[in-house]
């Protein structure tokens, strides 16, 4: 049987990294109160739910090779995992005054796991820098579908990591082959 596809271990890997943070963390560097405990979940065939907001939804787009890099060797493919971090929290429709939109909140709630992600990118006991080369961020993408009670905003992350050109099921990561 093969191993784990590398996406797959990848999202593992984020998921695990944004569980790691604490609901302190949360409360000091986004304002998102202990009592709500932000839940990390995997997006599948469905939207959150209210008794798991407020959540961040790791949603998987794409797994595609990128241009090779100059420290790139003959047994090495660079790839580039795609996926959205989607914010979800319930917002009293229209009644607040300092955020009644909710962008504030998602946004650092968003911008915070991302910083998250990249800090630790940097971190060799990292779940997520154990298994890639690194992290980056993308456009924030508003949820114009989501109801006046929904607070909902997507924003674009991708992975990069490398496989072994001849068989790309095989993760080339410190975390992987020492």
């Amino acid at each position: 049987m093969i191993a784990e596809a590398p996406h797959v271990r990848l999202l593992l890997a984020v998921a695990e990294t944004l569980l790691a943070i604490t609901p302190q963390e949360w409360l000091d560097n986004v304002g998102l109160p202990l009592e709500t405990p932000l839940a990390i979940r995997h997006a599948r065939n469905r939207k959150a739910v209210r008794s798991e907001k407020p959540c961040i939804s790791i949603i998987f787009v794409s797994a595609e090779a990128v241009p090779a890099d100059n420290d790139l060797t003959n047994w090495e493919t660079q790839k580039r995992l795609l996926l959205d971090l989607q914010a979800d929290v319930d917002l009293d429709p229209e009644q607040g005054t300092v955020d009644p939109t909710g962008l504030g909140m998602l946004s650092r709630i968003l911008g915070y796991a991302m910083s998250r992600l990249q800090l630790e990118d940097t971190d060799p006991l990292s779940p997520i820098a154990a298994l890639s080369d690194r992290v980056g961020g993308g456009a924030y993408d508003p949820e114009d579908r989501a109801t006046s009670e929904d607070g909902r905003l997507v924003l674009e992350a991708n992975v990069v990591y490398r496989v072994l050109s001849t068989d790309e099921n095989v993760l080339l990561a410190q975390g992987v082959n020492g």
